[in-house]
């Protein structure tokens, strides 16, 4: 273990903890969190590509890098992270993603109402590989029920306390992917999550949140390897959750298939209003040229018959 420094204790101190497999974006991930507003902030890299990274650390931020022998699986790493943490609130930045710099000050902000808040998170962002902003958005108000039936909330959304994690939340090692999503259902039999609607975080294109907008044919695919995951979770939860709980979760569903239904009928409707109003401008267009011709062919029909009446007058004489 490498340390620049250790964090003082305290309830306003936030760990950060980033979980590494060694990607170039990591600088710009460890940048973002250099460009906090918020302080004091702790970090904590888990480093297990059994190489250094100290050519991706940005000046002027304390870091404490976990380096690892071996190759630790995500919840592994995870569980590293938040166990070696001395913040009073915790908050996962995988090294593909980023943060605004008021990320944290707007997640804390909301604390300050209330003592009773022990997870808090906030709307994300999609961009592309290059960090171009792209039109996907999650920002959704936190619902017991959406959640069994998706994982909708982004990993480095979430701020929660790390009572919860003394409390007995970790993230489940025998899961490869979704671990996040079985530590937020966790979290949510402890805690009601707070959201705010603000977009402060931001995740790029085919990193591991890929896996939160995979298409229905993947995600209900058990020969898939997202189907098989979340097949996984159900398996594991199923026996925790009330006959209740299950009959809202397939309320949920039909509501939400009849959401996608809509929203793909709108999309439809207003392709074809695009597509109306393309061809009204293309026929306005015409019809402009049309009238231009006509114009012309009448101004030359005159001009032939001053030409004739001329040359018959010229004739006669």
């Amino acid at each position: 273990m490498v340390s620049k420094k250790s964090a003082s204790k305290g309830k306003d101190l936030v760990t950060i903890i980033c979980r590494s497999i060694g990607r170039p974006t990591l600088k710009q991930a460890l940048n973002s969190i250099r460009a906090q507003s918020y302080t004091p902030i702790e970090v904590i890299l888990v480093n297990s590509t059994g190489k250094s990274l100290v050519n991706l650390l940005p000046n002027n931020l304390e870091v404490t890098v976990l380096n690892q022998k071996k190759l630790l699986t995500r919840p592994e790493a995870a569980n590293l992270g938040m166990d070696s943490a001395n913040g009073h609130f915790l908050l996962f930045l995988d090294d593909d993603d980023y943060i605004s710099s008021n990320h944290i000050a707007n997640l804390m902000s909301k604390v300050l109402e209330s003592s009773s808040f022990r997870a808090i998170y906030c709307g994300v962002q999609k961009v592309t590989s290059q960090g171009k902003l792209l039109n996907h958005i999650y920002s959704t108000e936190f619902d017991p029920y959406l959640l069994m039936r998706d994982n909708y909330i982004p990993i480095h959304s979430m701020l929660f306390e790390k009572s919860l994690v003394v409390e007995g939340c970790r993230f489940d090692t025998k899961l490869e992917i979704y671990e996040d999503w079985d530590f937020w259902l966790q979290l949510s039999q402890k805690t009601t999550p707070i959201h705010i609607p603000a977009i402060t975080a931001f995740y790029r294109s085919g990193g591991d949140s890929e896996t939160m907008h995979a298409e229905d044919a993947e995600r209900f695919n058990s020969d898939s390897r997202i189907g098989r995951a979340r097949a996984q979770i159900f398996e594991k939860w199923k026996s925790q959750w009330t006959g209740e709980q299950v009959n809202k979760l397939i309320g949920i569903s039909m509501r939400a298939d009849l959401s996608n239904i809509y929203q793909e009928l709108d999309s439809h409707h207003k392709k074809l209003l695009m597509e109306h109003a393309v061809i009204k401008r293309q026929y306005e267009k015409l019809g402009g040229k049309h009238k231009k011709l006509e114009l012309e062919n009448k101004a030359q029909a005159i001009k032939l018959n001053e030409e004739i009446n001329f040359l018959s007058r010229s004739v006669k004489e």
